[in-house]
């Protein structure tokens, strides 16, 4: 119990301090690597949060640690992509579609992919 309360005191600093972040930056005087930061923090948000969701769903019983990072990677990269796309005017329905797509089959995939170590 008291790891799912860690993970959830992580999970709200990291959106409480991009909230922060986002409320009392303005844009237009940020340098370009600032401008970045918050698009790399919210992919760590929703990383720890998909993670802290599989945990808590028990759906890694059986299934390997790498499969698990792997999957939370995924579910965070689809709308860090999306908004960063958006951001910048290049996001289309087209687009959408693709990154939702390409997401979708490549977790069935890491699904059904056996991830073990070589033995030599």
């Amino acid at each position: 119990m008291k790891h799912y309360l860690k993970q959830l005191l992580i999970v709200a600093l990291l959106y409480g301090g991009l909230l922060m972040f986002l409320l009392t930056t303005n844009p237009n005087k940020l340098s370009i690597t600032w401008l970045i930061v918050p698009f790399v923090w919210l992919f760590l948000a929703l990383f720890v949060s998909v993670q802290l969701l599989i945990d808590l769903l028990r759906l890694h019983n059986t299934s390997s640690s790498k499969r698990q990072l792997t999957i939370a990677a995924v579910c965070a990269a689809i709308p860090t992509l999306m908004l960063l796309l958006d951001s910048i005017n290049q996001l289309t329905i087209k687009d959408s579609l693709l990154i939702v797509a390409l997401g979708v089959g490549g977790m069935f995939y890491v699904g059904k992919i056996r991830l073990k170590k070589p033995s030599f």
